[in-house]
């Protein structure tokens, strides 16, 4: 009640700002327009969203069509449209683009629902239309702006605080999404519907904080790649509008661990080009876009090199259909030039830093990166945390390793939610025994971690990290799986690290409970493993390495292929495993050792 009040008087004192007011304000086109002329990477970006807006004068409306049980891709669709069609009309002034954003949202706000069961999907087309409502409101007739406004507050008013918003008390990217497209729709509306936009503004101001917790205390995004792509960039979002329109963040950017994040995500793009795909992510690494905002507010431009590497190789159409092969959330684009315009690009900034380390929050981690002109370093990455997390594989223990320009030690992505929920595969649920775990992908027997052989990894548990070395001759982490692993061991250390060569040690040292246990140590490689006696090499893209291993138990080596154990699973082809089994004795400790070099 109190909030409601101070809120209340904040917005009567200092008011809300003239329309446009999300994001890019009233006059700063000109801003954007200038670091478009004085940067080519950005001006590569500008007229690509001119020239797809273009191409959409062409498109017909898009329409009410679910994918299974969800809306998302059509609200983001519309969103894209609305977006860049809204943008070219403000930094060309044509109207053709404007009119052709109005008929889109139009079209969208005719739409029965916008598929609140699935609340992203209501979300995302709600800060789309959002978005296009501001920017156009002096372009758009009375008319148009009073359907629009219907089909806000029917789609996403009504059902902001109905049955499906549970994203309310979530710590993690659902809280950031939903909250952003209904902050966007109470701060567009504002005028027209004070009450309703404050009682909006503060339910984001007092359940937004829950989702920032997941990024403390040292900054690693607990979901991995990917979602912090998604999640982090629509707090971006929601901060960026609350400045913008009422002029302060409530607090909301100084969250532990928050602009810190940044860095983590610098950190997982790996010399050869790929990320560190743990969890739900992809392999392939994209522009994130809101690190423009994150290097202006940490006042560090090294935040984007990598980013602006990428922007100069951008192939001709990549603000089209494949746009999201070059960008995380490539719908958001316009937000690169508009973050962008803050910053002076002119001097080039390389990265000074080698370490990531976050021993705290649900996914403990640490990273390793040699340098940052050569896809020839060397890159290490381990990682502890739970399959209880939101988006977790179960995966503690695992690790990525790549030297001389090639991964030899790696994840396998994720397999795309659609393919499995296609054929009833239940892939949110995380109990012990959910269906998730038998997914190849997403189960401990497919990642390069320990296991007791036959059986799954402990979903209440929590990987801790128990040591880091940032020494110039050892370079690494220990991770204490013992609860991953259960009742079956009286401790489980894996110790992973890189020497001053380069070359990769593992050291696992596993104790058995009272009783014998047989563990499997396994390495997934695109590599192709060679078995020969005591002899194992790794052969990839005409490169060899040498992998030595010895333990004091009976230990068998064996090379198994990624084919897949069911219908439902992806094909993996061009990967494998090693796999390295062990017959511990009870209350005995079993030492393995392993290096590639």
């Amino acid at each position: 009640m109190l909030l409601a009040t101070l809120l209340s008087l904040l917005l009567t004192f200092i008011g809300v700002a003239d329309h446009p007011r999300l994001l890019l304000p009233k006059g700063e086109e000109q801003s954007v327009l200038k670091v478009v002329q004085a940067d080519k990477a950005i001006a590569r970006v500008h007229q690509g969203i001119l020239e797809q807006s273009e191409a959409y004068l062409e498109c017909s409306p898009v329409i009410y069509e679910k994918e299974g049980k969800r809306l998302l891709f059509v609200s983001r669709e519309a969103m894209k449209r609305i977006f860049y069609l809204s943008y070219a009309y403000r930094m060309t002034g044509e109207e053709r683009y404007a009119a052709r954003a109005v008929q889109e949202m139009l079209q969208v706000c005719g739409f029965s629902d916008w598929n609140p069961s699935h609340f992203l999907d209501t979300a995302e087309m709600a800060l789309g239309v959002a978005i296009g409502y501001d920017w156009l409101y002096d372009y758009m007739s009375e008319e148009e702006r009073a359907a629009v406004r219907k089909g806000l507050i029917d789609n996403a008013y009504s059902e902001a605080t109905g049955r499906f918003t549970g994203f309310y008390k979530n710590a993690n990217n659902w809280n950031q999404v939903c909250n952003a497209g209904l902050l966007y729709a109470a701060l567009a509306l504002y005028e027209d519907t004070p009450e309703e936009s404050e009682a909006q503004i503060k339910r984001c101001i007092e359940s937004n904080p829950l989702a920032l917790t997941c990024y403390g205390p040292d900054g690693a995004y607990p979901e991995g790649f990917n979602y912090w792509g998604y999640g982090t960039s629509f707090q971006v979002l929601l901060i960026e509008a609350l400045q913008t329109a009422l002029g302060r963040d409530y607090g909301l950017m100084d969250a532990p661990g928050y602009l810190e994040s940044a860095y983590f995500l610098q950190m997982a793009s790996a010399p050869s080009g790929k990320v560190w795909n743990f969890y739900d992510a992809r392999e392939q690494t994209s522009c994130n876009m809101m690190l423009y905002w994150f290097a202006d507010k940490l006042d560090d431009p090294s935040v984007i090199y990598l980013e602006h590497q990428r922007l100069l190789k951008l192939p001709q159409g990549f603000a089209g259909d494949s746009g999201e092969d070059y960008f995380a959330e490539h719908r958001l684009l316009p937000c690169l030039p508009i973050f962008a315009r803050k910053m002076d690009l002119t001097q080039e900034a390389l990265p000074t830093r080698r370490y990531f380390v976050a021993k705290g929050g649900n996914t403990p981690l640490f990273i390793y990166r040699q340098g940052w002109k050569s896809n020839q370093d060397v890159y290490l990455a381990v990682k502890g945390g739970s399959a209880g997390t939101s988006h977790a594989h179960m995966d503690a223990g695992s690790f990525i390793y790549e030297r001389d320009g090639v991964r030899w030690v790696m994840d396998l992505p994720m397999q795309e939610y659609i393919t499995l929920e296609s054929k009833g595969i239940d892939i949110w649920s995380y109990g012990q025994d959910s269906q998730r775990w038998d997914v190849f992908r997403m189960g401990n027997d497919s990642h390069s971690t320990v296991s007791i052989k036959g059986q799954k990894h402990n979903v209440r548990a929590t990987a801790t990290i128990a040591k880091t070395w940032t020494s110039a001759f050892k370079k690494g982490a220990q991770i204490d799986l013992r609860s991953t692993l259960g009742s079956a061991v009286s401790s489980a250390m894996r110790s992973v690290w890189v020497d001053a060569s380069g070359d990769l040690h593992l050291l696992d040292e596993l104790t058995a409970g009272d009783a014998p246990v047989e563990l499997t140590i396994t390495f997934t490689t695109p590599a192709e493993p060679r078995i020969d006696g005591d002899s194992i090499t790794l052969d990839k893209d005409g490169k060899t390495l040498k992998v030595k291993h010895s333990c004091n138990v009976s230990c068998t080596a064996e090379v198994l292929t990624n084919e897949p154990p069911h219908s439902y699973d992806a094909p993996n082809p061009g990967s494998y495993r090693l796999r390295f089994t062990l017959a511990v004795p009870a209350a005995e400790t079993a030492t393995f050792k392993l290096e590639l070099k």
